[in-house]
C-alpha cells in the first residue's frame, strides 16, 4: 500500500466538504456584526430591562456565529495551503434513508414538505412554512430512527417521494445536510438557503449545477411560494437529472482520490 501524506503525496486529494476559500473581507465585516449584537444584547437588558430569555436569541447569533467563522477561518488556511488539492465530498444519503427505500411509484400529491428537527431558527421557519404549503414533520427530538417524535424509515421517505419539493435547511453541524441527497434520491427537488453568515459563498451552488430557482433567501412562506412557482412542471424532471449528474461527477471525482491514494505500488 502507498503511504498517503496529506501535503506531501502528489496523488492525494484532499477531501473536504467546503471547496471555496473562505472570504476573509466577509470576516472583516461580520466583526463589526458581532459588537453591533453584543451592543443591542447589552442595551436590550440594561437599558430595555428586558429579561434574559427574551434576548437568547441574540445571546445566540453572538456566540454561534462566533464559533461557526473561526471554525471556518481554520478550514480557509487549510485549503488556502493545499487549494490545488480540493475536491468534494459528497454525504450522500443515510442508512436511515436506505432503510426505508422502495421501489414503489408514489404519486407526488404533496406540493412542499419538511421533515426534521426544529433545533433552530431556519428550522423552525422552514417548517411552519411546510405546513402551510404542504405538510411538515417538525419534531424537536433527537434525531433519526428511533429519536422521539421522528418518522420512521419507511414514513420518512414515503414522504419525500409525495413531495413535490422539500425544504432543505442547514445540517447540524455542517453546511451539508444528508437530507440534500435524500431529496433528491427520492425524486423530489430541494429548496436550500442562500448564503449565511454560516455558509458565505452558497454551499451547494458552488459544487453542484443547483438551478437558482431552488435557492431562498430564507424559508419564509411568501419566498418559498414565489421560488417554486417559477419552475415550471416541464422543468423539473431536468433540473432533478442536473444535480443527479453533478453529485455522481463528485462522487467518482471522491472515489478516484482515493483509489488512486491506497492503491497498490506499482
Amino acid at each position: 500500500m502507498k503511504r498517503c501524506r496529506l501535503y506531501q503525496h502528489p496523488q492525494l486529494s484532499l477531501i473536504v466538504r467546503n471547496n471555496e476559500v473562505f472570504p476573509f473581507v466577509f470576516l472583516f465585516m461580520h466583526s463589526f456584526k458581532w459588537l453591533y449584537w453584543f451592543v443591542k444584547w447589552a442595551l436590550d437588558y440594561w437599558v430595555k430591562e428586558q429579561s434574559i430569555t427574551k434576548n437568547l436569541d441574540t445571546i445566540r447569533h453572538i456566540f454561534l456565529s462566533r464559533r461557526y467563522l473561526l471554525r471556518q477561518m481554520r478550514m480557509s488556511l487549510l485549503i488556502r495551503k493545499v487549494s490545488a488539492k480540493v475536491i468534494s465530498f459528497p454525504l450522500n444519503e443515510t442508512n436511515f434513508y436506505i432503510e426505508g427505500e422502495t421501489d414503489d411509484v408514489i404519486p407526488q400529491s404533496i406540493p412542499v414538505s419538511f421533515a426534521g428537527t426544529t433545533h433552530s431558527a431556519e428550522r423552525i421557519m422552514a417548517s411552519k412554512t411546510a405546513q402551510q404549503l404542504g405538510y411538515s414533520h417538525g419534531y424537536s427530538g433527537d434525531w433519526g430512527p428511533g429519536g422521539k417524535g421522528s418518522l420512521s424509515p419507511q414514513a420518512y421517505v414515503k414522504l419525500l417521494k409525495q413531495s413535490q419539493f422539500a425544504l432543505c435547511p442547514n445540517g447540524h453541524v455542517n453546511q451539508d445536510c444528508f437530507r440534500f441527497y435524500e431529496i433528491i434520491c427520492a425524486g423530489s427537488l430541494p429548496i436550500i438557503p442562500k448564503s449565511t453568515p454560516y455558509q458565505p459563498f452558497g454551499y451547494y451552488q458552488a459544487i453542484y449545477d443547483v438551478d437558482t430557482r431552488l435557492v431562498v433567501k430564507t424559508f419564509h412562506v411568501n419566498e418559498v411560494k414565489r421560488q417554486i412557482g417559477s419552475i415550471l412542471e416541464k422543468d423539473r424532471e431536468q433540473i432533478l437529472n442536473r444535480l443527479r449528474v453533478s453529485i455522481a461527477k463528485k462522487n467518482e471525482q471522491a472515489k478516484n482520490a482515493i483509489s488512486n491514494c491506497f492503491s497498490p505500488q506499482v
